[in-house]
């Protein structure tokens, strides 16, 4: 039953009894229901362990050393660019006229499942060429840097986002009631 609510509450983090969501929907709303201070929370709850799993995972991918200078700074470079991603592209919007395109319920357990593919999709394909292009800076070889850790980070973020992105919506909505 928990993981069930933990699972469902993917796309419903934020409402109440009723389909009202938790803050007043007068205030300062920003895209998909949520204000700017729980948008805010999301993204660093979801991008910072995104850009750790990123980063990590691309080192170990194309086998360069991880624990260098630039390690950090590719934390920071996928954390912000995950951030703008979320800001500037309807990715929540996306999730779920995916899953409802599939024929599932956007916050059941098969709606979460399917509606993250396009998401990640997205992430990887627009931060992980940041990231080629930060790490390679030579225009043909950052394009073959990326394609070639492109499926294994596909998989690996799609995997990470199951987890964390429920967890941020939580986190975001806690904080907007308080």
């Amino acid at each position: 039953m928990a993981i069930r609510h933990f699972v469902n509450s993917r796309f419903s983090a934020c409402r109440e009894e009723g389909g009202k969501l938790c803050p007043d929907p007068k205030e300062s709303m920003h895209r998909d229901g949520m204000s700017i201070k729980s948008t805010a929370i999301f993204n660093i709850v979801e991008n910072v362990p995104l850009g750790v799993v990123m980063t990590t995972s691309s080192c170990l991918f194309a086998g360069t050393p991880m624990w260098t200078a630039n390690f950090w700074i590719n934390i920071v470079i996928a954390a912000f660019t995950g951030t703008l991603v979320n800001l500037v592209f309807p990715i929540q919007g996306w999730m779920r006229r995916f899953a409802t395109k599939c024929h599932c319920h956007p916050s059941s357990l098969a709606g979460h499942l399917v509606g993250n593919l396009p998401a990640a999709l997205v992430s990887v394909s627009i931060v992980g060429s940041v990231l080629s292009a930060y790490n390679v800076r030579a225009f043909p070889a950052f394009l073959f840097s990326f394609l070639h850790t492109f499926i294994l980070l596909y998989v690996i973020l799609y995997l990470a986002s199951l987890v964390l992105v429920p967890v941020a919506m939580k986190v975001a909505c806690m904080a907007d009631k308080s």
